[in-house]
């Protein structure tokens, strides 16, 4: 990647000779870093922050016409700025460009782009309605999508949330902890009041008709679609447990939860949080950041370590146990009687307030109601087609066909779902784009973050590059002489390279034959 690591001042003048031909400079424009691209006819200049979260591009990857970002792995067109695949939606803010006498200087910034074919084109709702049930990572993406590439009907999204849609990854990490308030949710500013999606909250779709391509809520409304995406997501598991539906006892699965969550912190000294999920270990890094006394309850001695190996599994247990998270392993709750939790071995716990973090459960009883094929999830094909005519699924819910490894699979990672939204999106208007993706998460406990890019269930060996204690390492995971994912701590240029091999693998078949 040809970029100044020292990111000159751009407003000072830059020789247009220096510039190599479709390959991006990165420099900075005051303090905002920036970077220009040469092309036959322009030179023209953007933002280098991810328009997701403010990720420096300069430390990501070009891949041929596009840049991808190092921490959630955005992916930007370099020649345009806009966002091309999730998570991000916004296209990159643009920079005015003045080239004079063989020299490039870049001035101030330009009036914001506006988002492909969010508000700008015509809308027809005689053309017909789309609906999308659920709105979350996957039914916000798919609506974006649509209106993307051109669909003037209506789109009608029922969600079972309060809200409209919003980044649910920052509720147990920087909205929990207390960084990000709300107006720092939104999937993609400005966006989805543009939309012209009909939302309805607070509403459940009691029953589909696929024969008749017919919605029923209750009270004998019913609703007409011509294509149908069904993205209803995940809710909590509860514990099956006396007290354990005391008042309490919390799950975070929503902006609400994580409110009333914050509404009993003001008045709380100790919390126990029952679970090793990711939810609940990053919940216990943003509570204790708040200075509340944490203990974790985890029927593993090592958690995470059939995802993550256990190396790294032991590494963010360091991590939380050094800024005072109180581990119980080997055991689960029995009962909770006011603001005691005992456990199966008999120990007791104080906890103004419990979080349950055991996992989630996927919303299929619609799908499975309407006669639609499940196999441990709503089962699609490459397109994300149901086995009912001119429904679409995805997101928590789908089991999935992943080339790699041959098989389907099902996963619970938002940029996965989004991903997949906007995949489904383009096929519901009569494409026929297959699901090409490499699964995709990241987490983050106090100062340690990683990513994790693949899918394995199972593995024979982890293979570590780097020094994992030092927080420089590359993990692979290889299953039958085959790498089948990789996490990397401190080291995201590298896990993008990793992802970019995965995806050629995807593309050409695991053993380099096509697919």
């Amino acid at each position: 990647m040809p970029h100044n690591r020292a990111l000159v001042d751009l407003s000072n003048g830059l020789p247009l000779s220096s510039l190599e031909e479709g390959q991006p400079f990165f420099g900075r424009v005051g303090d905002a870093p920036v970077y220009v691209l040469k092309r036959k006819s322009s030179v023209d200049a953007f933002s280098s922050l991810c328009s997701h979260l403010g990720g420096p591009l300069q430390d990501g990857l070009v891949d041929g016409p596009h840049v991808r970002c190092p921490w959630h792995h955005a992916c930007f067109e370099l020649k345009s700025g806009r966002a091309h695949a999730a998570p991000a939606f916004n296209p990159l803010e643009r920079y005015d460009v003045d080239v004079r006498d063989g020299t490039v200087r870049v001035t101030k910034q330009m009036p914001a782009a506006e988002p492909r074919g969010v508000a700008s084109q015509s809308r027809n709702p005689d053309q017909g309605a789309f609906a999308i049930i659920g709105g979350g990572a996957a039914g916000f993406a798919a609506a974006h999508a649509l209106r993307a590439d051109g669909w003037p009907g209506r789109i009608l999204m029922y969600s079972a949330d309060s809200r409209a849609p919003y980044d649910r990854t920052l509720l147990t990490k920087d909205y929990l902890d207390g960084h990000f308030g709300d107006d720092r949710l939104e999937i993609a500013k400005n966006a989805f009041e543009n939309l012209g999606v009909d939302l309805e909250l607070d509403v459940e779709v009691e029953a589909i008709e696929p024969a008749d391509n017919l919605l029923r809520f209750s009270q004998g409304r019913t609703q007409i679609y011509d294509k149908l995406l069904l993205a209803t997501g995940s809710r909590p598991k509860r514990l099956d447990i006396p007290g354990g539906a005391g008042s309490n006892v919390f799950t975070l699965r929503t902006l609400a939860d994580c409110r009333r969550i914050l509404a009993a912190v003001s008045h709380t000294r100790r919390a126990v949080i029952i679970g090793g999920s990711f939810i609940g270990l990053e919940a216990a890094a943003s509570l204790t950041s708040r200075g509340i006394s944490v203990a974790v309850v985890v029927p593993q001695f090592h958690p995470m370590e059939k995802l993550l190996g256990r190396a790294l599994s032991d590494l963010i247990i360091q991590t939380l146990s050094a800024k005072g998270v109180e581990f119980h392993f080997g055991c689960k709750p029995a009962r909770i009687e006011g603001n005691w939790v005992t456990l199966d071995k008999g120990d007791s716990l104080e906890a103004d307030f419990m979080l349950v973090g055991i996992g989630v459960t996927p919303r299929i009883g619609l799908a499975r109601s309407a006669g639609i094929t499940i196999d441990q999830g709503v089962v699609v094909d490459e397109y994300l087609r149901t086995s009912a005519q001119n429904i679409y699924a995805a997101g928590d819910i789908v089991s999935w066909p992943y080339r790699i490894k041959g098989e389907r699979i099902r996963t619970e990672h938002w940029v996965v779902a989004q991903r997949q939204g906007q995949t489904a999106a383009v096929n519901m208007l009569g494409s026929q784009q297959p699901l090409i993706l490499v699964p995709f998460f990241w987490s983050k406990f106090f100062d340690l973050s990683f990513r994790y890019i693949g899918h394995a269930r199972e593995w024979d060996a982890v293979t570590i590059e780097g020094d994992l204690q030092k927080r420089n390492a590359l993990l692979r995971y290889w299953k039958d002489g085959i790498d089948v994912a990789v996490a990397s701590v401190g080291r995201d240029r590298d896990c993008l390279l990793a992802e970019r091999d995965f995806y050629v693998r995807l593309r050409n078949g695991k053993d380099g034959n096509p697919a």
